[in-house]
């Protein structure tokens, strides 16, 4: 695992463990004094003072509260240490003994001795476990991490963790499976009447389903999504919650620089801020933090002429981590989507290289690698090497698996598949597959898609 997920695990993991030993103590002095005085105040005035007795008794019961509130604490990180104890203790006879033990084995043995804990404790560490496997890559056993861990919060009344868990979890869905089961996840959560109390959740789940919106060609659903998320930053100073605050900070950042209008000197204003964020959430982020990678990769295309200096960062980000590490994936995000791949021919060939270099080194189910190999083919008025028409067609037959009629992530594969086929010159077989998704659209489809693929059909018959 790379140093920057290293660093977002240990924030994730040190931010579930809230250490309150020193403040129980100051509270527990505190009672005391108060206790004291509402004792001295009671003998000294009689009961002619019971307003100002009542007053300090219950100054004295709220003092109390606190202490019970702090000692609660103490008692909720003594659980949570317990339970990474066990997980990862020498009493784990899959780690004990072998210093040859890959992470990925520690961490799904860990999962595997909390399941007699209490709901509380096992709801943190099940979101800790799901957070540093997410971070090194493994995308299926973090979705079920996320998933336990908020049925443990939910057992367990820990609205927190549930948001967070259920958060963490669309964003996995959206980036990697599929569009139905992300929006299935979203509406659940947008629907939550929790959500409301919780800004910073709040705010990127909306900012999720601005993304979600917008792909589907629904600029102004998008837009409005956003503008409430916007209208939600800053949220306010929540313990514990630093790197999700970062990462926040990161995507209104460059949310702000696309809805972004004024002037050349409001634009460098917001290119600085967008430098200064960067230089400052490294600390929390490490790195090579996907967030922080195109929070940095948008400033510098913001400028022009840097995209030669992100090309060479995007290689060796593959190099040092491996291409389908999600640094090196959150660069090609943004080159593609900020157009940086319309540019001169030169940079346009080396971006395809690098996006498919790393589209196909993630699993072929993957919903990234389909997506950014539609996206190079869209650029295009010919097959890029590497691909081949039946990769792209195998492509479009894993994403239309299971699907509804009119699914868009279906839709996408079958589009990228026919223009796979009119660039290997095989028309017929792309007008096939563009009638028959046209024949499978539900009455109620989106217009636009319709026009697209009509139009896509058009082109293909003029082929031959």
């Amino acid at each position: 695992m790379g140093r920057s997920s290293q660093t977002a695990s240990s924030s994730q993991l040190s931010a579930l463990v809230p250490a309150r030993t020193g403040r129980h103590d100051a509270v527990v002095k505190t009672t005391i004094a108060i206790l004291a005085a509402a004792l001295l105040a009671s003998i000294c005035f009689g009961w002619s003072q019971s307003r100002q007795r009542a007053q300090a008794v219950a100054a004295a019961t709220h003092a109390g509260a606190d202490a019970k509130r702090a000692e609660a604490a103490r008692a909720a990180a003594q659980a949570k240490l317990g339970a990474y104890d066990r997980m990862f203790s020498a009493g784990n006879a899959t780690i004990a003994g072998r210093p040859d033990v890959s992470f990925r084995d520690a961490l799904a043995s860990g999962a595997e001795r909390i399941g007699d804990l209490p709901a509380a404790a096992r709801a943190s560490a099940l979101f800790a476990l799901a957070e540093a496997r997410r971070n090194i890559g493994d995308i299926e056993a973090s979705l079920v991490g996320y998933q336990e861990a908020a049925t443990a919060a939910r057992e367990a009344n820990d609205v927190r963790t549930r948001l967070r868990a259920q958060l963490r979890r669309s964003e996995l869905l959206q980036q990697h499976v599929s569009h139905r089961e992300f929006v299935a996840a979203y509406d659940e959560l947008a629907a939550d009447p929790a959500l409301a109390g919780d800004a910073l959740v709040h705010a990127a789940n909306l900012l999720l389903g601005a993304d979600d919106a917008r792909w589907l060609g629904h600029v102004a659903v998008g837009d409005e999504r956003a503008d409430r998320a916007l209208a939600l930053w800053p949220v306010p100073e929540a313990d514990g919650d630093e790197v999700l605050r970062a990462e926040l900070e990161s995507r209104v950042l460059i949310e702000q620089a696309r809805r972004g209008a004024g002037d050349a000197a409001a634009a460098r204003e917001r290119v600085e801020r967008m430098r200064e964020a960067a230089n400052r959430l490294r600390a929390t982020l490490g790195d090579e933090h996907p967030a922080l990678v195109a929070l940095r990769a948008c400033a510098d295309l913001s400028t022009g002429g840097a995209l030669a200096g992100l090309l060479d960062q995007t290689r060796r980000a593959a190099i040092d981590h491996g291409a389908g590490h999600p640094a090196v994936q959150a660069r090609i995000d943004v080159l593609l989507d900020r157009g940086a791949a319309r540019s001169d021919a030169g940079s346009r060939a080396a971006i395809e290289q690098l996006a498919l270099q790393s589209a196909r080194a993630v699993p072929l189910g993957d919903r990234w690698r389909a997506r950014t190999i539609a996206a190079v083919l869209a650029t295009n008025d010919a097959l890029v090497e590497p691909i081949t028409p039946e990769e792209v067609v195998e492509l479009g037959r894993m994403r239309c698996r299971d699907a509804p009629d009119g699914d868009p992530d279906c839709l996408e594969g079958r589009q990228a598949a026919a223009q796979a086929m009119v660039f290997a010159n095989r028309p017929r077989e792309a007008v096939a597959i563009l009638r028959a998704a046209l024949a499978e659209l539900p009455a109620d489809a989106d217009a636009a898609r319709v026009s697209a693929l009509n139009a896509q059909l058009q082109r293909a018959l003029s082929r031959g």
